[in-house]
């Protein structure tokens, strides 16, 4: 169950910064043409107390330039090069050189609002969580960003952490770790998993059974950047099948936390068909090594077995259309999200 509690993320925090230093991990690698909006967002925060954290992960463009420069001229930005490990890498290894007392991610082709770090201090120093997050807002022009009203603050305790986290992806939430805030003590000894995709979602999940009170603030704070390649858009490559071992791990974990919670981890180990098999009829196939006609049947089969789990599951009615429609017809269904996307650009 959880509390739903109302305050002003607005009014002034009474301390100051009282929560402490905030640190915030920025994973680089051949952003340039999005790095300065991200750092300048951060660089904008309202929150005074914030180390920020550029962690250059090899880039072959400018990145690695734009970060020492930052660093040279921001006194709280501070900048580490490494060679190319993936995101998860950059991330382990900004979490070893980092001081706060609360750690934040965000991704170097997206940014925040000013606000959102202040809320999360609010939010924190009103109801003592150990992790908050706000929401994120999907977008494909800057124009479109704007600073979000503020709803109520939801409280959840122990178990029913992990319920939300898991309901919520389920629904189509974000298993991003980017959308979040979180007392270092719940990552002590945490580690994202490297040279894989899906890296948040088990790291995410541990970091949540090591709460004890988690809040989620009914906004959108985080903007989430459509436009170019990322680990979540373009078409399918092998690296996405990593999603497989992510969606097994939490599978795994949840297996020992009581019924609910372990069906939720079943429903999203077998949600990991219909996610690549949407990607596929969204964005297509990049890695010319991926046979489609393969590939989808491999989909249609493992949709099928699992039919009835997800259609039990907390899916959105529409997304189970869309699977009923790939089990019946892939076909139609790829020519019926096709006429979507082209609507929604």
């Amino acid at each position: 169950m959880n509390d739903v509690v109302r305050f002003s993320l607005n009014s002034p925090m009474e301390n100051g910064s009282s929560i402490g230093l905030i640190s915030v991990i920025i994973p680089v690698y051949n952003t340039s043409q999005y790095l300065k909006r991200c750092i300048d967002s951060l660089l904008s925060q309202t929150y005074p107390a914030i180390e920020i954290m550029l962690v250059d992960d090899g880039s072959t463009d400018t990145s690695g330039a734009i970060c020492d420069e930052y660093a040279k001229s921001y006194p709280n930005v501070k900048c580490i090069h490494k060679e190319n490990g993936g995101q998860g890498s950059a991330r382990n290894e900004g979490l070893s050189s980092i001081h706060g007392d609360y750690i934040g991610f965000v991704d170097s082709d997206d940014w925040v609002s000013p606000e959102m770090y202040r809320r999360f201090a609010k939010a924190i120093e009103e109801t003592g969580a150990d992790v908050v997050q706000t929401g994120c807002l999907r977008l494909t022009s800057e124009r479109e960003a704007h600073l979000s009203d503020i709803g109520p603050v939801s409280l959840y305790r122990d178990k029913s952490i992990l319920e939300r986290y898991l309901h919520d992806g389920m629904t189509g939430g974000s298993y991003s770790v980017c959308t979040c805030l979180f007392k270092r003590a719940v990552l002590e000894g945490l580690t994202f998993r490297e040279g894989k995709r899906n890296e948040d979602i088990d790291f995410k999940y541990e970091a949540l059974r090591h709460a004890h009170l988690y809040a989620v603030i009914e906004a959108q704070d985080y903007f989430y950047w459509q436009i170019g390649s990322s680990t979540t858009r373009g078409g399918l490559v092998k690296e996405d099948f990593d999603l497989y071992e992510a969606a097994r791990i939490l599978r795994d974990l949840s297996s020992t936390e009581g019924h609910e919670i372990a069906r939720l981890g079943m429903q999203k180990e077998a949600r990991t068909a219909f996610s690549l098999l949407s990607k596929v009829a969204y964005y297509g196939i990049d890695d010319p090594s991926i046979q489609k006609k393969e590939v989808v049947e491999r989909f249609r089969r493992e949709l099928r077995q699992n039919y009835f789990l997800l259609l039990s599951s907390p899916m959105s009615c529409l997304r189970k259309v869309l699977m009923t429609l790939f089990v019946l017809n892939y076909p139609f269904a790829e020519a019926m999200v096709s006429v979507f996307r082209k609507v929604r650009v």
